[in-house]
């Protein structure tokens, strides 16, 4: 969610519906600053959002909530409006947030032998049952494309084309067969027991781009992880933390991914954490992120002594987040793995990994 003009961003909408609406002049709608518009959190392209928070100056009538609904498509919502003083600032109030990664089952499948990741583990590495998948899809393979169409599919020198029909159709059969796939409960814990690793206040250079390892900013403090089952055969790893870097919670759950996809000790992701030197992590797809919201606790700490209202959603505007994230939010999810794949290439990919795990 960032204004970018002329690019369509869920923050230029929501500025252009006001406008339309009667809550901003025309001159305003072009620049956020002269609203004192600010975000509690940011969203990178590709990324969902159930709830964020916008702090700016609005004329407010009565029906501004039910107007602007009227006025946005249907997958961007306002929840409410809450008056606050003329210093409140959404950034700053905000001391944390929580976002939500979806995950779907099959991408814990084992690698399969003879590949760089399964090169990669060694004898650590017990199958699972995942070398039946892989050996059927083989089958398939080979009875579906020429020598000389494998020999292109499995270059691995070239970077995949992700958008060539020859690899549209090799990931299609890949999905049927990773389809039927479903991890031993072992491999599930796993992958919570990678992702509480995460908890604490830890070194991310690693985690993301442009970071070295003795840069103060690196460091972020993730207050907890809750990994639960979601929709059937896909998994929310939900992260509560005070801030996050660029693609900081893609790697996260890609490295806790692999670790569990391997039968790996969770203790990986404390080395990739303490690690000084550059290690490579591959990142997760954007389509599983979205930001669940933002949290007020010391802000709302002062409010409670001042006896205000607090910076919360109601239990309406509650339920209906809840009803837009299962009917918005995880239909389009599981929409674009349909359609796109992206978990598919993402297991493809990381089966190519070569960068040492352990």
């Amino acid at each position: 969610m960032q204004y970018n003009p002329p690019h369509k961003t869920i923050e230029g909408e929501i500025l252009a519906k006001l406008f339309d609406v009667g809550a901003i002049s025309e001159h305003n709608s072009s620049s956020p600053k002269k609203n004192s518009f600010m975000a509690a959190a940011r969203t990178d392209k590709g990324v969902h959002a159930v709830a964020n928070l916008l702090s700016l100056k609005i004329s407010l009538q009565e029906d501004t909530v039910a107007r602007l609904n009227a006025a946005l498509p249907p997958e961007i919502r306002v929840w409410g409006i809450q008056p606050t003083n003329k210093k409140f600032n959404a950034r700053s109030a905000c001391d944390s947030r929580w976002y939500e990664y979806l995950i779907p089952d099959f991408t814990l499948v084992g690698p399969p032998q003879g590949s760089a990741l399964h090169q990669n583990v060694g004898g650590r590495y017990c199958d699972d049952g995942s070398q039946d998948v892989w050996d059927a899809f083989g089958g398939q393979v080979r009875d579906r494309f020429s020598a000389d169409e494998l020999c292109r599919l499995q270059d691995t020198a070239q970077r995949p084309d992700e958008d060539d029909p020859l690899t549209r159709d090799y990931v299609r059969l890949l999905s049927f067969a990773l389809g039927g796939y479903r991890p031993p409960r072992a491999k599930l814990h796993t992958l919570e027991a990678a992702m509480q690793q995460f908890v604490g206040t830890h070194n991310f250079h690693n985690f993301t781009t442009g970071k070295l390892a003795a840069d103060p900013s690196a460091k972020r403090y993730i207050k907890e992880v809750v990994v639960a089952p979601a929709a059937p055969h896909w998994t929310s790893v939900r992260i509560h933390g005070q801030s996050f870097m660029l693609h900081q919670i893609r790697r996260m759950v890609a490295l806790a991914a692999l670790v569990a996809r391997c039968q790996l000790p969770p203790s990986v992701v404390r080395d990739h954490l303490a690690a000084a030197t550059r290690k490579h992590i591959p990142r997760a797809p954007a389509a599983g992120l979205l930001l669940e919201g933002p949290v007020f606790a010391q802000y709302n700490t002062k409010l409670r002594r001042l006896l205000y209202r607090e910076i919360r959603p109601s239990s309406e505007a509650l339920e209906h987040m809840r009803r837009f994230r299962e009917c918005q939010i995880y239909t389009a999810v599981a929409r674009e793995e349909t359609q796109r794949h992206v978990f598919c290439h993402f297991v493809r990919r990381t089966n190519r990994l070569a960068a040492p795990l352990i």
